[in-house]
């Protein structure tokens, strides 16, 4: 799974840097067309879900692309984990078959585990076995967390947590302008109440389960004997830390390491900080969405954000196989390499196995022929149920 040579992009060019999404972006159905479509997005998927049958169930396809009740579980924290693992898992290796080959990693929070499977840290298996008990574990704790966006200043927010102990801290910085907080639902809405009534604007976020926050505690000596168990290896490309927000080597290699990412805050805008003063010549988002890379902009000194290209790979708001295939060509220059061939079976927005172009209307046949194909192949190998 990590990256493989690339004659454009050598070991002292920056190359391009690929960007992987936490939760909250994650949309039902995400990859659906992809995975009728492109063999390597599939065969990715179909391993993850091998993976982690014996212990997940309904498995990884079945929450992706089963029923519309097995659907709406991926926005459970118990599937989300390891199900968004396994999406950004598939849409990197797709990448890296089409010629475009990270050559340095960025992961916000569970984001953060698929970048240490694509710079060689730890193996796609572990990490889904990871985060499918840290997903266990995370169900299990007392729902009564929440998340709470404030739009100001890191200082400003700590003004005011500062002034009392309100039970709340922070569990990110995602822009200049944007700290995440966590903490109990009745202290979050008063301390909400006090930023709106010094005129700082504040959004309620949609979590299951509130985490990189104290309140973890309970679960860190479970998880610790999951993780030690974990076979780590230094990165093999530059691996930017959202926990230190700053380029980690032999560090990420211990189980204290990933106990610490879980129950503390996030640091993205320094992360993104550190990755921007390498300017790499393009940004991906690995994940469903392109939240990163508003983010991510944000975070450039002086808004100046330079020529390179952000691209996202899939969006809830537009067609798949039509929004991966016309970033395909965005992602070339002197130091990203050429824009990658279509490849001789099943492109983006091509019919399985044929030379010419279909309409969305054969892609959508396609996609439900495949589905059909796949609820058989469950049922006889004993994989899955019929939907």
């Amino acid at each position: 799974m990590e990256p493989t040579s690339n004659a454009a992009a050598s070991a002292g060019e920056p190359g391009t840097a690929f960007l992987y999404t936490g939760l909250g972006s994650q949309y039902e159905g995400m990859g659906e067309a992809l995975f009728a479509t492109e063999p390597v997005f599939r065969e990715t998927l179909e391993r993850c879900h091998d993976a982690l049958a014996p212990d997940l169930s309904p498995g990884v396809l079945d929450v992706l692309y089963g029923s519309h009740e097995d659907r709406r579980r991926v926005h459970d924290i118990l599937y989300s984990c390891p199900t968004t693992l396994a999406l950004q898992c598939a849409l990197a290796r797709l990448w890296m078959s089409w010629g475009v080959v990270p050559r340095q990693v960025l992961g916000h929070s569970v984001g953060e585990y698929a970048a240490a499977v694509t710079a060689g840290v730890f193996r796609m298996e572990d990490g889904l076995r990871m985060l499918s008990e840290l997903g266990r574990l995370l169900a299990a704790l007392p729902f009564d967390g929440r998340m709470l966006a404030v739009k100001a200043t890191e200082a400003r927010v700590a003004e005011t947590l500062s002034e009392a102990d309100h039970g709340v801290s922070v569990a990110a910085v995602n822009a200049p302008g944007t700290v995440v907080l966590v903490g109990g639902a009745t202290a979050l809405e008063r301390i909400g109440r006090e930023f709106q009534e010094a005129g700082i604007r504040v959004v309620p976020l949609e979590v299951s389960r509130a985490f990189h926050s104290p309140s973890i505690a309970p679960i860190l000596a479970v998880y610790r004997e999951t993780v030690r168990f974990v076979h780590f290896h230094p990165p093999r490309i530059p691996y930017i830390s959202a926990l230190t927000g700053t380029a980690m080597h032999r560090e990420i290699c211990e189980p204290e390491y990933w106990l610490r990412h879980v129950s503390e805050p996030i640091q993205f805008v320094a992360a993104m900080r550190t990755l921007l003063a390498r300017q790499p010549p393009g940004f991906v988002e690995i994940g469903p969405g392109s939240t990163l890379l508003r983010m991510g902009q944000q975070c450039a000194v002086n808004g100046k954000i330079g020529t390179a290209p952000w691209v996202p790979s899939i969006t809830p708001e537009a067609d798949e196989c039509e929004t991966i295939a016309a970033y395909r060509t965005t992602l070339s220059g002197p130091a990203l390499g050429p824009p990658p061939a279509p490849s001789t079976c099943c492109s983006p927005t091509r019919s399985p196995c044929r030379g010419t172009w279909c309409s969305s209307a054969s892609r959508t046949h396609a996609i439900s022929s495949s589905r059909s194909s796949i609820r058989k192949t469950w049922t006889a190998s004993g994989r899955g149920s019929t939907c």
